[in-house]
């Protein structure tokens, strides 16, 4: 093996060789004309290049819209399931809030469960119930679907959106005829959702004028809820959830993926934001309280 020296050096001669060989009219008939700025293969490419046609021009905008669906619901997914897991945490061990104030679960926590309704432990308590029966679901369609009518009708059962909108939905209900809703669980299954051509809206049901539920579970409860395994268990639940979200199914079809985002908006506003908000301002008087005991 040469020196390092003499070695660089032969790649120069080589070089030398090279530029002299075609200076003298040596050029072989592969060598091609590059323009400055561009390189060979870049040249032959826009040569030999066909435009494409309408459909194969459609067919690249899907597939770059899929794309890009994918990745924002990838990085909703482990937004959301960091989350839970960091509030089931929270609950199981206490915890620094938000790496600030310390909670401890047989002290701030059972202090805060202790303040909290019946029924605000309930409505947590349906949720989680029928979330964990749609984990059943098949297809991203029948996902989807399922739940915002599950949500949709836990907003009416708890009439969280307001009396005048409570009656309003009740006015609005569809009649059906029978209580079969397998029909149309298995019509959501069979679509899966890539060819879904329509925005997908929850929408009570009556029955002999009545509202009835497809998805919402009122079992009766014969005894106080404990709110801390109630909590546990919804955490779990929606990390099961938001994992099935990655499925292809949930975000190749526009229309499926919207019903995603209304969705992830409605756990938002009534789970992520009243439990941020709750927790954040407990951490707040504890901090308050402290600093009082240091002046």
């Amino acid at each position: 093996m040469p020196p390092p020296l003499q070695h660089a050096q032969g790649f120069q001669d080589k070089d030398a060789r090279a530029s002299a060989g075609n200076a003298g009219g040596g050029a072989r008939p592969s060598d091609v004309s590059v323009p400055a700025g561009g390189n060979g293969t870049n040249a032959a490419a826009a040569v030999y290049a066909k435009p494409l046609t309408e459909k194969e021009m459609l067919a690249a905008d899907e597939a770059k819209d899929k794309l890009d669906r994918m990745v924002k619901v990838e990085a909703l997914v482990g937004k959301r399931k960091r989350f839970f897991s960091y509030l089931k945490k929270t609950h199981e061990e206490g915890g620094f809030w938000l790496n600030c104030v310390q909670l401890t679960r047989q002290g701030d926590l059972a202090v805060y469960a202790a303040e909290l309704s019946s029924q605000r432990i309930l409505r947590l308590f349906y949720l989680g119930v029928g979330l964990a029966k749609l984990l059943q679901s098949k297809g991203g369609l029948e996902l989807i679907r399922g739940i915002l009518q599950l949500l949709e009708e836990w907003e009416y059962h708890f009439a969280l959106a307001g009396v005048a909108h409570h009656s309003v939905k009740a006015m609005l209900a569809k009649n059906i005829d029978n209580l079969d809703h397998s029909a149309r669980g298995r019509d959501a299954s069979e679509e899966g959702g890539g060819k879904h051509q329509e925005q997908i809206v929850a929408r009570l049901k009556k029955f002999n004028n009545e509202v009835v539920y497809e998805n919402l579970l009122t079992p009766e409860v014969p005894f106080s809820l404990d709110y801390l395994e109630v909590v546990f268990s919804l955490c779990e639940v929606m990390c099961r959830i938001y994992a099935k979200f990655v499925e292809e199914e949930c975000y190749k079809n526009a229309f499926v993926y919207d019903g995603l985002v209304k969705v992830d908006n409605k756990i938002k506003h009534h789970i992520i934001n009243v439990f941020a908000k709750e927790f954040t301002d407990m951490s707040t008087n504890i901090a308050k309280d402290e600093l009082k005991t240091l002046r």
